[in-house]
């Protein structure tokens, strides 16, 4: 995947983001008491905050004399998706979902705004789709429609293509954001019978 850089918001000539989730300083000119010099940018090293049940990055940024930390995934999402929505569909509780479930992973098309009932029930359906999908038949087709394989599993399909087991098991059950997965739609069996 091609990494994208855009600045981040609030820090402008500062700093970048990537689509990645990557963070890094920008090359400026520094004044050092004789003259100026060229401070080159770097990339930084995120923390890891594991005070709470779910971890998550964050990183320090520094404008003028004042340092904040801030979430990578809210700033990943701020520069590729916009600005915090104030509400959505009139809840104000609006924060950073990490669509895989993976609190860790802050590409930018693992990110999305949505409400905290959203990212509960998100975090609930994940759940629910590894527990129910291990030993569903699903369906690989193209994105014309046509069948291109069946999987007695989740877990099968995955393991023959490479692919998350994840999100070809919320693919097939139709969760919001997820249409496709590494170029297939994905559909369970509902004629067949679990093997469970």
């Amino acid at each position: 995947m091609e990494e994208i850089w855009k600045p981040v918001p609030d820090f402008e000539g500062h700093y970048e983001v990537s689509n990645l989730g990557r963070v890094r300083s920008v090359d400026k000119m520094v004044w050092n008491g004789h003259g100026y010099y060229l401070k080159n940018g770097r990339i930084l090293r995120p923390a890891k905050n594991t005070s709470r049940s779910t971890p998550y990055f964050y990183v320090g940024l520094n404008r003028g004399h004042s340092l904040r930390s801030l979430s990578l995934s809210v700033i990943v999402c701020k520069a590729f998706h916009g600005p915090k929505p104030k509400e959505i569909n009139g809840d104000t509780d609006v924060e950073c979902m990490h669509l895989n479930g993976n609190s860790l992973d802050n590409r930018a098309d693992n990110l999305a705004w949505g409400t905290h009932t959203e990212n509960m029930n998100e975090e609930k359906c994940r759940i629910n789709h590894k527990k129910s999908s291990a030993k569903k038949e699903v369906i690989q087709y193209d994105l014309l429609g046509n069948e291109v394989a069946r999987f007695e599993s989740v877990r099968e399909a995955a393991r023959v293509t490479g692919l998350s087991d994840d999100h070809i098991a919320k693919c097939a059950a139709g969760v919001k954001y997820y249409h496709t997965h590494g170029g297939f739609k994905w559909k369970y069996n509902e004629k067949a019978k679990s093997t469970d």
